[in-house]
């Protein structure tokens, strides 16, 4: 598997993940968490 191959997978799957409405809760906590360290 190439790595631009795998790389794509990558990206759907966090697509996928970021995009889900399962997760949609999850995520939001953690931005709200990461923009909070980042500050």
């Amino acid at each position: 598997m190439t790595s631009t191959a795998l790389f794509s997978k990558v990206r759907k799957a966090i697509h996928y993940t970021l995009f889900s409405p399962h997760y949609q809760s999850t995520n939001n906590a953690s931005i709200l968490l990461l923009e909070g360290l980042l500050r």
